[in-house]
């Protein structure tokens, strides 16, 4: 059980003599009454511990004047109190705030939370960092700790909060436990290293810029749990090349996408909604796939994408757009293609009538639906030539719905392209090939 009252930093200016006891004051508000209690700290060879209640104690930050300064700590399951045997079961508020020596820390069993910036600046801390059997991590708890390569969540679905890997910018790999529902807000905001990323599968909510400045990710891939992604949530991941969106009904909020400059095509699958400047500056964005269920794409969305040349809208109602959600070079240049049928609405929609090129079809180039990471055709890629083998007659086509012819040598294809954008369909399965 965690102590109800709020425990405060020791104030001394004393040494270090073993088995010392210092006792804080504590004020807690229970039933709308002020009640006082002391809650005493201990030290204990070269740790300093308060003592929470008769059975519970945590670690906690040494002595004002005083700080940690081993490179290693191993952190006992418990520790001994007036003849009595306490368990140690958290770490407490900024325990080893900028304990920039630390490189090792030895956690036990018994251990139940992580507090507030514990480890924050522990600068040496790493290679490896793994957390199991704990039930809470607070906010800022392992930010800025640069020497932490690698981080195994995968025994770890308790509460955390904001920040908690802000700044890690050596972080290269993460493993999430796939009962974790919410990635909170700034969780690995700015981890630099960061190259390689799978969420959870029962993910349902990415907190606002929870991944922004991963500037080493290629590619995004959002589980079909995920119903909101936050603001700013991956912005600045300037070498993405792909988000993969498998949602059903996602909120996307304001800038949650926006500068991605790698990223050369989109599928909005089972988008809702997209904020103020979703996606914009995506500069090498050739042409985004609307969904049938998108309702609106907000201000802004797609300002900045100066090379799209493609817009498809699958909704036979035009969803709601602003007048600056697309920039007029891409209404000026850009195919805007929409069902069969539909023109007419998009050509008295709103904002959707300054298209200069709207034509209907009755089939997409590719529909989102249909793409998902387990039915991609497998194909090889040499010289322009784009070659797979299959029973049936596959289909190629090129970015504004154009057919590829193949040429044929037994049960393989051979494709020439260009560089560009081309969706693939053979054997009832769709993949999205990028030549370049």
């Amino acid at each position: 059980m965690v102590n109800p009252f709020k425990l405060h930093a020791i104030k001394s200016s004393s040494g270090r003599p073993a088995n010392r006891l210092m006792r804080p004051m504590a004020i807690a508000f229970c039933m709308g009454l002020a009640i006082t209690a002391e809650a005493e700290t201990l030290q204990s060879g070269e740790l300093y511990f308060t003592i929470l209640n008769e059975d519970d104690a945590e670690v906690c930050r040494p002595p004002e004047g005083d700080r940690y300064v081993a490179e290693k700590y191993v952190i006992p399951e418990v520790v001994e109190y007036r003849g009595n045997t306490i368990k140690v079961v958290g770490i407490g508020e900024k325990a080893f705030y900028g304990c920039t020596e630390l490189r090792y820390v030895s956690l036990p069993a018994t251990l139940e939370w992580i507090g507030d910036d514990a480890f924050s600046g522990c600068l040496s801390l790493g290679p490896n960092l793994e957390l199991k059997g704990i039930n809470r991590i607070g906010s800022g708890a392992f930010s800025y700790c640069r020497g932490i390569e690698r981080l195994d969540l995968s025994s770890y679905a308790g509460e955390t909060g904001e920040g908690v890997f802000m700044g890690c910018s050596q972080l290269a790999e993460v493993s999430f436990n796939d009962e974790i529902e919410i990635i909170p807000p700034f969780s690995f905001y700015d981890c630099e290293g960061l190259n390689s990323l799978t969420l959870p599968r029962r993910l349902r909510e990415i907190g606002q810029r929870s991944f922004a400045g991963c500037r080493n990710l290629t590619e995004i891939s959002i589980p079909g749990s995920v119903t909101l992604i936050g603001e700013r949530a991956f912005s600045d991941c300037n070498v993405v090349e792909s988000v993969n969106l498998e949602c059903h009904d996602a909120i996307i909020e304001d800038g949650a996408f926006e500068h991605l400059c790698s990223l050369t095509a989109l599928f909005l699958t089972g988008v809702r909604e997209a904020g103020k400047n979703a996606f914009s500056g995506c500069s090498k964005m050739k042409w985004v796939e609307i969904d049938h269920g998108t309702e609106c794409l907000g201000q802004q969305a797609f300002s900045g994408c100066n090379e799209l040349e493609a817009v498809y809208s699958h909704p036979d109602v035009p969803p709601t757009i602003f007048q600056d959600t697309f920039d007029k070079q891409t209404e000026e240049r850009a195919l805007l293609m929409v069902p069969e049928g539909s023109g007419g609405r998009y050509e008295m929609a709103a904002y959707w009538n300054r298209f200069a090129t709207i034509s209907e079809t009755a089939i997409f180039p590719v529909g989102v639906e249909s793409i998902t990471a387990d039915d991609a055709l497998k194909v090889s890629i040499n010289g322009g030539v784009i070659t797979l083998r299959s029973d049936d007659t596959p289909s190629l086509f090129s970015l504004h719905g154009g057919t590829i012819a193949p040429s044929r040598s037994g049960d393989t294809w051979n494709f020439s392209v260009v560089p560009g954008v081309y969706i693939l369909t053979a054997d009832k399965a769709c993949s999205k090939i990028i030549v370049r």
